[in-house]
C-alpha cells in the first residue's frame, strides 16, 4: 500500500488489480480502516504487506491488525 496525496493506493501482487482509495487525511487511524473496509473486507485478509515507513502504517493500531489478522508487515 502506498500513499499519495490524496489517497491510499492498494496493489495486489497476487492479483492484476490496483485500488485508489480516497481518504481525507492519510492519518493513523484512516489508514488502517481503509484497509480493512477496502481490502480485507472485499478479498480477504492478504498473507503480507509491503509499506514505506511512514508512521500510518507503523502505528499500534496497524500492527494490532496484521496480527489479529495474520499477516506479515515488511
Amino acid at each position: 500500500m502506498t500513499i499519495t496525496e490524496a489517497a491510499a493506493k492498494i496493489k495486489s501482487q497476487s492479483f492484476n488489480e490496483e485500488l485508489a482509495i480516497p481518504l481525507p487525511q492519510a492519518s493513523s487511524s484512516e489508514i488502517p480502516d481503509a484497509f480493512i473496509k477496502n481490502l480485507i473486507c472485499r478479498f480477504g485478509s492478504p498473507k503480507g504487506i509491503l509499506t514505506d515507513q511512514g508512521t500510518s502504517f507503523l502505528s499500534k493500531l496497524m500492527k494490532s491488525i496484521a496480527t489479529k489478522f495474520r499477516i506479515n508487515q515488511y
